[in-house]
């Protein structure tokens, strides 16, 4: 059997990794935001560059979040421990299939 023995040097890296897939991640939102305030606000003509800001989105933003919830799991994993990521993904699970 093999015990849970992450290594605390990584703590800052981790966390690191984290809160920048977080800042992508809203960074991703604002811009899909922003582009069907404008799409709005134009009566949906002439509106290439906001579709282009939307398909970009629709492109990436699973990949993102998934590689979100890897790193942030990762993190919890060191600083809590491998029950509390459980939890965690539980949750997220619960969350997202509503």
């Amino acid at each position: 059997m093999t015990t849970h023995a992450p290594d605390p040097s990584r703590k800052g890296e981790l966390q690191a990794e984290k809160e920048r897939l977080e800042l992508v991640e809203d960074l991703l939102s604002d811009i899909l935001t922003a582009a069907f305030t404008v799409k709005d606000g134009k009566s949906h003509l002439h509106c290439e560059a906001e579709n282009d800001k939307i398909r970009h989105w629709a492109t990436v933003h699973e990949s993102v979040r998934r590689d979100r919830d890897a790193a942030a799991d990762a993190y919890y994993d060191l600083r809590y421990g491998p029950k509390f990521v459980a939890k965690v993904r539980t949750d997220r699970d619960r969350r997202r299939s509503r």
